[in-house]
């Protein structure tokens, strides 16, 4: 599995390679833009000597060059830039790597300035927002660094080892999850991870992304959450085949035919 680390400048992608290149000794674990400064000089140079269209045209270059390398590999991580605009092969898993903190104001005075205001180095606002679309758009998965400096963490690890197996409760389903195109595989690990029960909520799911969960999520693990009074008789189709439902006490007496399976 070929993984491609995205996010914003100073998350930490690149802290988060080095140790997976711990977690993973036989993996291939590549940062995008130190390739690049190891064949064609600082990333800094090459904006300020050629331009960013050149520098794009390089990081494309480079990073098919690294996709190819990988595709003989078992386990392979490669960490592109914030900027990032090539295109990521459909057999990618694209990770998310996101901060608690607001990377927004963040300044790096060995980066390229991205403002066109001299005396402003800081990335204009919208041009931050529009990468952070991009990234939700390009995600299949959202990971979330641990805030504080390590070079290993148990949680961490099990994580990406994929080696979870009692975690108990529940998990939410959000259109994001459903419409990503590696939704069944991300579904499929999740249930392995011994997750008790998998949420459909009728105010943040449609009734199309709930059929099309239901398709996939088995018998039971499935929990119904009513949350929009005014759609219960258009979810009770849905409700009936969950195994477990949650029901409001502000909605009154449920439906008789659900009351076996209640949860309050």
């Amino acid at each position: 599995m070929i993984t491609i680390l995205i996010g914003h400048r100073g998350v930490g992608k690149t802290s988060l390679l080095k140790r997976l290149a711990g977690y993973f000794p036989e993996a291939m674990c590549a940062c995008l833009d130190e390739e690049i400064e190891k064949l064609h000089g600082s990333i800094f140079d090459i904006f300020t000597n050629q331009g960013e269209p050149a520098f794009r045209n390089i990081e494309k270059q480079i990073f098919g060059e690294l996709y190819e390398k990988a595709t003989s590999t078992s386990v392979v991580f490669i960490a592109v830039g914030a900027g990032f605009e090539g295109s990521i092969p459909s057999d990618c898993k694209v990770l998310w790597v996101q901060r608690t903190v607001n990377l927004a104001s963040f300044v790096f005075a060995d980066r390229p300035s991205l403002n066109s205001d001299k005396n402003n180095p800081a990335m204009p606002l919208e041009k931050f927002k529009a990468r952070t679309e991009h990234y939700r758009a390009l995600a299949t998965e959202e990971y979330l660094v641990p805030e504080g400096e390590f070079t290993s963490l148990r949680e961490e690890k099990l994580y990406f080892q994929n080696q979870f197996k009692s975690l108990g409760g529940s998990l939410t389903l959000l259109p994001s999850h459903i419409r990503s195109p590696q939704f069944s595989d991300w579904l499929k690990n999740r249930c392995n991870w011994g997750i008790e029960f998998i949420e459909l909520r009728d105010d943040l799911l449609t009734a199309v992304e709930i059929s099309a969960a239901l398709d996939l999520i088995p018998s039971d693990k499935r929990l119904f959450s009513f949350r929009d009074q005014a759609s219960i008789q258009a979810s009770l189709g849905s409700a009936s085949l969950c195994a477990v439902i949650d029901w409001p006490m502000d909605f009154g007496e449920p439906p008789v035919d659900l009351k076996d399976r209640i949860i309050y």
